[in-house]
């Protein structure tokens, strides 16, 4: 595990040894200023004057700042040693986190398959897979590495409580791992799916088996814990995520595994007739609450599953986000920044493990242990959720680490590497049929199978590290040092969301809008400046401008003019995805075609600097010192 990790570490940092002078940008940029102003005034400021300005914005109202709290302690303790550049001190921070991605995944092989072998091999097999690493380069200042480690931690420490027969050490076990999903909420928003798959995985346990005493005391804790630490972050207080829906069943849950009728023995129509009541009592209670997820995914889901009406802007925003893209199994299968070759052994590990313990019934799989049952859920709803957004591959790369080491480990069937003789996964059946020669000779070739692909994947995951890296267009960082060097301090920029972070970061001057769609108002923002740039006429735009008090206007290249289009719900946009040409006189009669060409001045503005395609425009409406 020790070597697993270094590798991890040293494979994250290769993009940033190779190119020192890597930028941060978009998010990664935006959490870089979070971080120095942080470290600056020794916390993260009340408000944040660069973000939706005029006004500011109340980060701990919108966001989880766990991260911004770790990185800044980080470097505080590599500055002691010697190590002052901030840079360079949280590309090794998040490329620590992305390594130790290895040490969940070996105490959850342990914890379900009890092979020491298979523990080691997932952990070597962690740090490779593309998915996780995609997302936990040095470079990639964001929320994932972490949050994956400290919810991957959870979910390994959770299935570890339930494998355990000691009581005291299942009950440490269970308060550990309801204090990571703490850290891992207070850092990280999709740290709530975990939360969602671990709800669906009781109710079905609670159905099908009672309440075990291990179950019981793991979710006792998660709904003790949880409660107490959830309730001082502030982005989840200001949703009332306390009393939603989703919380008041983790509460009802953990309350109703108290009950003896609830538990293992018990009749099961009893316990599906009380979960119905539960259930039905947490919606009633919490519906009028929303958790604090990204709310516009709400909009999204209905678009993805061919449900949606008419047009809906918030999903048409949604959708511009890369990592919010979906796919289908067979890209989750073999995608180049997935799980690649492995993937199709993960699709398979279902029949594998089916054959391998023996073809059971299926009333056979109703005995499947707890630990092992908790890991098929959470790779199932993660997988479902990786098909419908692409982001959340890089928590399902590790769980799925894990899956692949025991399956390995089963295959080639080490003597002496487990601790007790239990098979994986462990079912009550009849002992199986001695296996013939066709049997064994097929499961060599499974396994070395499944070593080539491991080896194949580890060398797709060396390849993706010396060829990744960050870019900022040169046009657009020229136009932000033309910002940052001409502008007054004070100056409000109004320009497209995805440049937000940037121009904050690196022109150090407020946007009136930036990248957290998360943000209600942010979004209202998008919306009004998208609709204002594509009327034929300057005046809504120099309304907004005038209320938002923005003196300057950065506008990118024209292909940039599909994304407003696309929002506005204007129809150029369809000739653009279309591939027909806009016509003159009649689709470019549009405020952003004029400002992005400067074919015709736009009455109000006044071009000042032009870098490629990039234009930055004066507003004339505020006056001098704007």
């Amino acid at each position: 595990m020790p070597l697993a990790v270094a590798i991890g570490l040293c494979v994250r940092l290769v993009p940033s040894l190779r190119h020192p002078t890597l930028p941060l940008v978009a998010d990664a940029a935006y959490h870089l200023r979070l971080v120095e102003e942080t470290l600056a005034a020794g916390e993260l400021p009340a408000i944040d004057r660069l973000s939706t300005a005029p006004e500011g914005r109340r980060t701990v109202r919108e966001l989880p700042v766990g991260l911004y709290v770790v990185a800044a302690s980080a470097h505080r303790g590599l500055a002691t040693l010697g190590f002052r550049d901030l840079k360079w001190n949280l590309a090794f921070f998040i490329a620590l986190c992305g390594g130790l991605i290895a040490v969940p995944v070996w105490v959850g092989t342990r914890a379900v398959f009890e092979n020491r072998a298979a523990a080691s091999l997932a952990g070597l097999c962690s740090v490779f897979l593309p998915a996780h690493l995609a997302r936990s380069y040095g470079y990639w200042l964001r929320y994932d590495a972490l949050g994956t480690l400290l919810a991957s931690t959870h979910v390994a420490l959770a299935m570890a409580t339930l494998r355990s027969p000691r009581p005291w050490r299942r009950r440490g076990l269970a308060v550990a791992s309801a204090v990571l999903l703490v850290a891992a909420i207070w850092v990280w928003r999709v740290s709530f799916l975990v939360l969602a798959i671990e709800l669906a995985y009781v109710v079905f346990r609670l159905v099908s088996r009672g309440a075990c005493p291990a179950l019981r005391e793991l979710w006792v804790a998660v709904a003790v814990i949880g409660t107490a630490g959830l309730a001082p972050i502030e982005y989840l207080s200001q949703r009332g995520f306390l009393l939603s829906a989703p919380w008041i069943l983790t509460i009802a849950l953990a309350a109703a595994m108290c009950l003896p009728q609830l538990r293992e023995g018990g009749r099961p129509g009893f316990r599906l007739t009380a979960l119905v009541i539960v259930a039905g009592l947490a919606w009633g209670l919490g519906r009028t609450h929303i958790p604090a997820d990204y709310a516009g995914l709400g909009a999204l889901i209905p678009t993805k599953l061919g449900l949606a009406r008419g047009h809906d802007p918030l999903a048409t925003l949604m959708l511009e986000v890369e990592e919010l893209a979906g796919g289908s199994p067979w890209t989750l299968a073999i995608g180049s920044q997935r799980l690649f070759v492995l993937g199709v052994w993960l699709l398979a590990s279902p029949i594998l493990f089916w054959w391998l313990a023996g073809r059971p019934g299926p009333t056979h799989w109703m005995a499947i242990g707890p630990a092992a049952a908790l890991l098929a859920t959470v790779i199932a709803g993660l997988a479902a959720s990786t098909m419908l957004f692409e982001r959340t591959s890089v928590l399902l790369a590790p769980f799925a680490a894990v899956a692949l080491g025991g399956l390995g480990a089963r295959l080639v069937d080490v003597p002496g590497a487990t601790d007790r003789p239990a098979p994986v996964p462990t079912l009550r059946r009849k002992a199986p049929a001695p296996r013939n020669r066709g049997g064994r000779r097929l499961r060599r070739r499974l396994a070395v199978g499944l070593a080539v692909s491991g080896i194949a994947t580890a060398l797709a995951g060396l390849a993706q590290a010396f060829s990744s890296g960050s870019l900022m267009p040169p046009e657009q960082a020229m136009a932000i040092e033309f910002l940052r060097n001409h502008t007054p301090p004070q100056a409000i920029v109004l320009g497209f969301w995805d440049a937000g972070y940037d121009i904050q970061t690196y022109a150090r001057r407020a946007t009136v809008m930036d990248g957290l769609l998360e943000s209600n108002e942010n979004r209202g923002r998008i919306f009004a400046f998208d609709s204002a740039v594509m009327k034929p006429t300057p005046e809504a735009l120099e309304a907004l401008c005038r209320r938002r008090r923005a003196g300057w206007l950065l506008v990118p290249p024209l292909p940039y003019i599909y994304t407003a289009a696309a929002v506005a719900g204007d129809p150029i946009a369809a000739r653009i995805a279309s591939d027909l040409p806009l016509r003159e006189g009649v689709d470019t009669e549009r405020v952003l075609y004029h400002l992005m060409t400067a074919d015709v001045p736009v009455p109000g503005f006044r071009l000042v600097y032009r870098a490629g395609d990039y234009r930055v425009y004066e507003f004339l409406g505020l006056g001098a010192g704007s």
